[in-house]
């Protein structure tokens, strides 16, 4: 997602100053989240050559608890204004999935959703292909649809032209099933995950031909 926010930035002639990787909270209740530790130590070794614009800030993972989303940009904005400037504005990089839970209000708190639309903005990142399933209608008429008018104009939405099906979730199935996530994950990344064994993966026996 940060190349193809990068890409839109640029091509629009806006100023992108930093993308913040901000993994989450280990008390986040997802059953298969690994520890923050091993997130961290993926990340940043995935995007070493990539630095000069790339970060990955651990603050929300080392919390003694599970931070919710707008308390987590507050936190970066106080110190993204002290970095760049007052006029600085930060937005939340998300993918299509994450922003149509946004409109489920089991999940999502709609004053959080609305301080976080209003406040800082959605930048949101959609596949071509992608389609809402019940209704047959593309992700962005889907979720224009259902979302509030006072919401609407403070989401951005990207869209990746390029077919690409890959998600973490699909790459921690292939994992667990034994495949090989080469050239879908970067080698530094795939080494950390079978040198813990992370997602019950194994390491791939070598052939010889």
């Amino acid at each position: 997602m940060p190349e193809i926010a990068g890409d839109y930035c640029r091509l629009h002639s806006i100023q992108l100053l930093e993308v913040i990787i901000s993994p989450v909270n280990e008390f986040y209740n997802k059953t298969s989240l690994t520890p923050a530790t091993h997130r961290i130590e993926m990340l940043q070794a995935a995007i070493y050559n990539d630095n000069k614009w790339l970060s990955v800030d651990t603050w929300e993972a080392e919390q003694p608890f599970w931070t919710p989303v707008n308390l987590v940009l507050d936190h970066h904005y106080k110190i993204i204004k002290q970095k760049y400037g007052e006029d600085t504005e930060l937005r939340l990089l998300a993918g299509s999935d994450l922003v149509q839970t946004m409109l489920n209000p089991t999940k999502w708190s709609p004053k959080f959703v609305n301080y976080i639309t209003r406040t800082y903005g959605i930048t949101c990142i959609t596949r071509s292909s992608d389609t809402e399933v019940n209704r047959g209608d593309s992700i962005i008429e889907y979720i224009t649809k259902e979302m509030p008018n006072q919401w609407k104009q403070h989401v951005e939405f990207i869209v990746d032209t390029m077919t690409n099906d890959i998600s973490s979730t699909k790459v921690r199935a292939q994992l667990a099933e034994g495949y090989s996530v080469k050239y879908i994950v970067p080698d530094v990344a795939i080494a950390i995950i079978y040198y813990y064994g992370l997602y019950n993966s194994t390491a791939p026996t070598a052939l010889v031909t």
